[in-house]
């Protein structure tokens, strides 16, 4: 197993994690983040990609920007920049957009999620008031 491949396979663990986190939560631990940023040194400094470290500033920008306008959230920011070193930059768009498209069924999960809850809790409170009415 090549050593690019242990990288992947730890960033691979990290997300899986954040996200399942996040889907549970609706927290992204800080140390997942610091985990990633370790991960991503070390694989620039395996591979010698120190110029990867150059897209980090416009990136956290970018995510500032987004957690600023309520469309991210702060966690998502945190693992975009520290995940960022690692991606190509002839890749960057597509996997922008690959991120944005899982985030969308993420929220539409979580969005149908609580909603099926809430129709969940008002059938129960529908049974529970009915048989108030059923005494005697």
């Amino acid at each position: 197993m090549s050593i690019e491949l242990l990288f992947v396979f730890i960033v691979t663990l990290i997300l899986v994690y954040a996200i399942y986190s996040d889907f549970s939560r609706r927290q992204i631990p800080n140390t997942a983040s610091v985990i990633l940023l370790v991960n991503s040194t070390l694989y620039c400094g395996y591979l010698g990609y120190w110029g990867q470290w150059l897209i980090v500033v416009p990136v956290f920008l970018f995510g500032l920007l987004l957690w600023r306008w309520g469309i991210w959230g702060a966690g998502d920011a945190k693992l975009l920049v520290a995940v960022s070193p690692m991606i190509s930059l002839d890749h960057y768009v597509a996997t922008l957009l690959l991120i944005a498209t899982f985030g969308g069924a993420l929220s539409v999960a979580i969005f149908v999620s609580s909603r099926l809850k809430k129709m969940e809790r008002i059938r129960i409170f529908h049974m529970e008031f009915q048989s108030l009415w059923d005494v005697g």
